[in-house]
């Protein structure tokens, strides 16, 4: 058994796997950048669905708002509109048709 080649290769192996790790250190900074970026950008998101989120319920309590003034005007239109039928088919008096 040749010593001094059993210790060359485990010194050659140890290189080899010395730049391998560095390789893999490189990668796991990069990927660690890049999470990182990705989590900035998530939380970015999150921000922008919240703040939506709450345009959209101010939004639709003003839409509700304007729905029932809506609603309330069509009654009141209606109630004067059969009003104005009643007046024009004389029913308006006792009643009566003047027909």
């Amino acid at each position: 058994m040749d010593v001094e080649r059993t210790m060359q290769f485990i010194l050659d192996q140890q290189a080899a796997t010395a730049v391998k790790l560095d390789h893999v250190a490189e990668r796991l900074d990069r990927l660690t950048e890049r999470q990182d970026k990705t989590d900035r950008q998530i939380a970015a998101i999150q921000k922008l669905i919240l703040a939506g989120m709450k345009m959209m319920v101010k939004r639709d309590k003003v839409t509700d708002a304007r729905i029932n003034a809506l609603v309330d005007a069509q009654q009141r239109s209606e109630r004067k509109l059969d009003r104005l039928i009643e007046a024009l088919l004389g029913r308006g008096r006792n009643g009566r048709n003047r027909h």
